[in-house]
């Protein structure tokens, strides 16, 4: 089950000891991704972040 082993069990979360390197690694790429991807959609209307229709 990888990752989400134990992951009801509120003793388990935030445990460090199930980090890694690699872990770290891909959610860094992922949340840069979408602060990149959040920048580029804002560029492109103009910086107006209130686009609700």
């Amino acid at each position: 089950m990888g990752y989400r082993r134990g992951f009801g069990d509120r003793r388990h979360r935030c445990d460090p000891t199930w980090a890694s390197a690699e872990k770290g690694s891909k959610m860094l790429d992922a949340l840069v991704g979408l602060v990149a991807d959040s920048i580029r959609q804002l560029d492109e209307t103009g910086w107006r972040y209130d686009l609700r229709q």
